[in-house]
């Protein structure tokens, strides 16, 4: 991303007016983030610790267990001691990597479930 400001001693100048920075502005501001917040985000993508979650806790997923569907309620997010993101399905959980077994949508398990029938 372009910068479209620069320090000038202790304030901000616009440098660059090429760019809608009237729009990043609103963008930005939409986001509710104060920039304390933005800085420890951006942080911790720096150091990898940041991890987007595929769906939040309380949420339906989807298991395909090889010829059926197996319905769980996310009842957490963890890491295991070889440092993979787990889902905790109320004691379940996928040792694999999941993103090959538990779907969002019934449709995909579906899907699935036909796609390594077909093979």
């Amino acid at each position: 991303m372009n910068r479209l400001t620069e320090w000038c001693g202790d304030h901000a100048a616009v440098v660059n007016h090429h760019e809608n920075y009237i729009d990043r502005l609103a963008a930005y501001e939409d986001t509710g983030l104060e920039p304390a917040e933005v800085a420890e985000l951006a942080k911790a993508k720096a150091d990898g610790r940041l991890v987007a979650l595929p769906c939040k806790v309380g949420d339906i997923v989807y298991w395909n267990a090889g010829l059926s569907i197996r319905v769980y309620r996310v009842q957490g997010f963890m890491i295991g001691q070889d440092s993979k993101f787990r889902l905790d399905l109320g004691g379940f959980q996928p040792v694999y990597p999941w993103e090959d077994h538990i779907f969002l949508t019934r449709e995909a398990a579906e899907a699935a479930i036909k796609g390594a029938n077909c093979e």
